[in-house]
């Protein structure tokens, strides 16, 4: 995931550990140790670290997991209709041939 913080990378601004002028290390473009700090007192920050939040890739990937699981779940759904009504039609017709 090429994120950074919760919101955007300005999130760790407000870290209440550290001297808050670091980001982690994971928001680097180029990662390597200890890339992350003292990036928010560069000019060119934006640059250098990702700027988009983790929330919204995480919501993404909430959103398309629920959407996938939805229509497997639609599917099975709609199997287990039909499933059940041929067993009805089968169940129907078996009685007639019983007398013969």
């Amino acid at each position: 995931m090429h994120c950074c913080g919760i919101i955007s990378y300005t999130d760790w601004a407000n870290f209440t550990f550290g001297n808050n002028t670091n980001v982690a290390d994971g928001c680097c473009r180029n990662q390597t140790v200890g890339c992350g700090e003292d990036l928010l007192q560069d000019p060119d920050v934006e640059d250098l670290v990702y700027t988009t939040g983790c929330l919204s890739f995480v919501v993404n990937a909430f959103d398309a997991i629920c959407l996938t699981l939805g229509i497997l779940t639609f599917a099975l759904a709609c199997f287990q209709a039909l499933s059940i009504a041929w067993a009805c039609i089968i169940a129907k017709d078996s009685k007639r041939y019983e007398h013969i």
